[in-house]
């Protein structure tokens, strides 16, 4: 009989509440396995190009390469805080941060696939019909093409 085993418990992070939802399922994961927390953000650069007008004068007022450096620079600085914070709110679990760029399934599933016995908890943000259908599911798709187990996290009903 085989055991279950995980190392690394990776937390995809879009900084929104729906994410954090999943922390505590995280962490009770980390503590029963001895685990140590990725805490990932996937930076998708096209996100940033279907925006407001205001946001579409901002990249045309300046470089388009320099403005998203600056993005990704405030995502990274966002990500290290949401970082410190599940570690001081968390103590004994080690907490790492990570920033990935691109197409969050493929980035996601493909850094799982690098670790030593990982396991993904993600939250759903509990889209349906017309949304869930135009916007379609992270989740979802990392369910279906994940390399290692994957739990997926509903957030409560606001």
């Amino acid at each position: 009989m085989s055991t279950l085993t995980i190392e690394t418990v990776i937390v995809p992070t879009d900084f929104s509440e729906n994410s954090r939802a999943v922390y505590p399922y995280a962490t009770d994961m980390a503590r029963v396995f001895g685990a140590k927390i990725h805490l990932v953000h996937v930076f998708e650069a096209s996100l940033y190009f279907s925006a407001t007008a205001v946001d579409a004068f901002a990249v045309l007022s300046a470089s388009p390469a320099g403005w998203l450096d600056t993005k990704v620079i405030e995502n990274d600085q966002l990500l290290i805080n949401a970082g410190q914070k599940l570690a001081q709110e968390y103590p004994g679990i080690e907490v790492t941060t990570k920033m990935l760029k691109g197409n969050p399934v493929k980035e996601l599933t493909h850094y799982a696939g690098d670790q030593k016995n990982p396991m993904i908890v993600i939250s759903t943000h509990g889209y349906t019909g017309f949304t869930h259908a135009m916007m379609g599911s992270t989740a979802e798709r990392i369910v279906r093409t994940s390399p290692c187990a994957v739990l997926t996290i509903r957030p409560p009903a606001k």
